[in-house]
């Protein structure tokens, strides 16, 4: 197994801190162990996830923080470090290709935190999961990246989505400053179902008129 399918079995980037790595093998184990109430796997995908695990450690060595593809020794050599595009695209992989919505939230709030607006084109794809909580982190991530071009997918997502997802586009609209498409999506709000949503549509319409 090579270096880069050992983080993918924890659900991991090469870039995991040790703390990282820790807090998914505690997590699969649960998940996976043959005696667990939740195991939802084999007894080979146990075996699989403890062996990724203790090779992750002994490649780590003595370092307390970093994983082996930022820096340190494997072995006395010296590993690849990745660069930004490096961790852009895995982020983006994870978001797009993962089936865990806790890393695919993970991975769109590290990739909103990239400061890289190129990471749409990923983030347009997750635009589409099925876990409104992975959507709404994705919007999020849009409105710190500040995509223009996300406007009109936002827009179109509004009609078919949940009060969360669609009280996250109506902040990041706010924030992108396109104050048309705003009230127009405010307005559909104010009849939405969400007494929350609405609540807050009205908070943005008078904040905004």
């Amino acid at each position: 197994m090579n270096d880069y399918h050992l983080f993918k079995v924890l659900d991991l980037y090469p870039d995991a801190t040790l703390g990282e790595v820790k807090s998914a093998y505690r997590r699969m184990v649960k998940r996976f162990h043959p005696d667990s109430a939740q195991s939802t796997g084999s007894p080979l995908m146990f075996t699989t996830v403890v062996d990724a695990y203790k090779t992750i450690l002994s490649r780590i060595g003595t370092s307390k923080t970093r994983s082996p593809f930022t820096g340190n020794s494997f072995g006395g050599g010296v590993t690849h470090k990745p660069g930004a595009f490096d961790r852009l695209f895995g982020f983006g992989r994870l978001l797009v290709s993962n089936t865990h919505p806790d890393v695919k939230i993970n991975a769109a709030r590290r990739i909103g935190e990239s400061g890289k607006k190129s990471a749409w084109v990923f983030l347009r794809k997750a635009l589409r999961d099925q876990d409104e909580r992975v959507v709404t982190e994705v919007v999020a991530a849009v409105r710190k990246l500040r995509i223009h071009q996300s406007v009109h997918e936002l827009s179109a997502l509004f009609l078919r989505t949940g009060a969360e997802v669609k009280q996250e586009i109506l902040t990041t609209i706010n924030a992108l400053g396109y104050k048309k498409i705003l009230f127009r999506l405010i307005i559909m709000a104010m009849e939405d179902t969400s007494q929350t949503l609405r609540r807050e549509a009205v908070k943005l319409y008078f904040k905004n008129k």
